[in-house]
């Protein structure tokens, strides 16, 4: 009976580790550590331009956002329509004009940014980034939590750009395996999981 039994567990576990290791993601499903990186990063940076509302730099990140090539030209038309980006230049300078007669001055703290395993058939990466931006003005103070999920996707580097403000994707640059074309991440969708300020 031990014989049968130690026989049974043995083939129980030889099973066991056969399923495991048949289903584990492999390797194409997962993000390198420097990928990981360069999304986070992204992120961070994305997330303080997109909820910069100082008066002194709201311009500025906003148009960071609508040329740097970092988004999406879908991720900007959906910015547009949940008002996060202007829609016209026009718009943007009365905003700007609007900041400035309040005085707004606001600060983003980023709590946390994880990266997601690779998701839907595109195999875009979600990045979460939580924290909180802090604003104040002429008319009192305010304090709102965000978590925001953006999901990226990778194109290739613009040839002849590398340290150009034309396009800032050579901060984020990675070479795709064996020495192939620089790849950078690209932003093509985001949910508000949670309050945005």
């Amino acid at each position: 009976m031990r014989q049968y039994g130690l026989h049974g567990f043995l083939a129980f576990s030889v099973f066991l580790n056969l399923i495991l290791f048949t289903t584990r993601p492999g390797p194409a499903n997962k993000v390198t550590a420097e990928l990981k990186g360069n999304f986070e990063q992204l992120a961070r940076d994305v997330t303080t331009q997109l909820l910069d509302t100082s008066y002194i730099t709201y311009a500025s990140s906003t148009q960071k956002l609508l040329t740097t090539g970092e988004l999406h030209q879908v991720m900007i038309d959906k910015l547009r329509q949940s008002q996060l980006l202007p829609r016209s230049a026009e718009e943007m300078k009365a905003t700007e004009r609007t900041l400035r007669d309040e005085k707004v001055v606001a600060a983003v703290r980023i709590d946390s940014v994880s990266t997601g395993d690779p998701v839907g058939q595109q195999g875009y990466v979600p990045v979460d980034v939580q924290g909180v931006v802090a604003t104040h003005s002429a008319s009192g103070a305010d304090e709102k939590q965000f978590h925001l999920r953006y999901f990226m996707g990778l194109v290739a580097a613009p040839s002849g750009q590398a340290g150009s403000d034309v396009n800032s994707h050579s901060r984020y640059a990675a070479m795709s395996g064996g020495g192939q074309q620089a790849t950078v991440p690209i932003i093509v969708d985001y949910q508000e999981v949670g309050p945005a300020g």
